[in-house]
């Protein structure tokens, strides 16, 4: 069993606030913020431009009796019925280094 998982949530541009917040409420103890650009099948265009819109990937390291409290915030104060439109998923990590210094006070 994974000691540690890794959510990755991909917001609307601009919302990674939302998402930090909510997570550090469940119990997170930071997070990393990608700036993205979305792709979706629908023919975004302006003039002649291609709109793709702005997201952000928010990266979150955790312990895993922690992610299913994190994802559930985040799920209710950034997810898809809000502004944020805010979707996670999680990803098992097989192997972490320095996460004793992060976990530490624990």
């Amino acid at each position: 069993m994974n000691k540690y998982e890794c959510i990755l949530t991909i917001a609307d541009g601009g919302y990674s606030e939302y998402v930090v917040d909510a997570a550090k409420e469940a119990g997170a103890q930071g997070a990393t913020i990608v700036n993205a650009r979305g792709s979706t099948k629908k023919n975004n265009k302006f003039y002649k431009l291609n709109i793709q819109p702005d997201k952000q990937i928010i990266m979150i390291l955790c312990k895993q009796e922690q992610t299913k409290a994190i994802v559930e915030s985040i799920s209710n104060k950034a997810g898809m019925n809000t502004k944020a439109h805010a979707l996670s998923f999680v990803l098992p990590v097989e192997e972490a280094i320095g996460m004793a210094e992060i976990f530490k006070n624990e």
